[in-house]
């Protein structure tokens, strides 16, 4: 059970604290909340298990409002951040004003996007890997590049030729 008084701030900040059971009793603080938080760590690796710098993580909570951005260093980590889970007031007793399931996307170029859902109960301290995207994608946009050159080559070519034995035709086909 947390107490809560009015110390002159109507914000209080309750991080990685580890609650079975959230009961809050409110006294002379109405516009008071609770705000329920968790530290966040992330390493990013390829399969395998080799730091990727770089990268690109972003947390969103459940209404799309992006909670932070930041990079990987040449260790693949990011520097520790922090996830607000949600909030008690006095008009909402103990139930949680929820802003899970928040959603990380990792993203670095070469590789696949990950995307990922999740309500903090505790503190967070993953590793992800990502995969490297698929080669033959790349090799299949290549050979269509250079079959649609090909193509059009070809086609020219097919044209000239038709246009000489049109001309050849309609002067009567005679070679003089």
């Amino acid at each position: 059970i947390a107490y809560i008084y009015y110390s002159g701030s109507d914000y209080s900040y309750f991080i990685d604290l580890d609650a079975d059971e959230w009961k809050f009793l409110w006294y002379s603080a109405p516009n008071a909340r609770a705000y329920r938080q968790y530290t966040f760590n992330l390493k990013v690796t390829d399969k395998e298990g080799n730091p990727i710098d770089n990268a690109t993580v972003k947390v969103y909570d459940k209404n799309k409002t992006l909670e932070f951005e930041t990079k990987t260093d040449s260790n693949g980590e990011i520097p520790e951040q922090i996830i607000t889970r949600g909030y008690y007031d006095q008009a909402h007793g103990n139930t949680l004003v929820d802003f899970s399931p928040h959603m990380l996307i990792v993203e670095k170029e070469g590789y696949e996007t990950y995307i990922m859902y999740f309500a903090p109960e505790r503190k967070i301290d993953w590793t992800v890997s990502l995969e490297r995207k698929k080669e033959e994608k790349v090799i299949i946009e290549r050979r269509k590049k250079e079959n649609m050159e090909e193509g059009l080559v070809l086609g020219f070519g097919f044209a000239i030729v038709f246009f000489g034995l049109a001309i050849f035709f309609l002067k009567g086909g005679e070679i003089k």
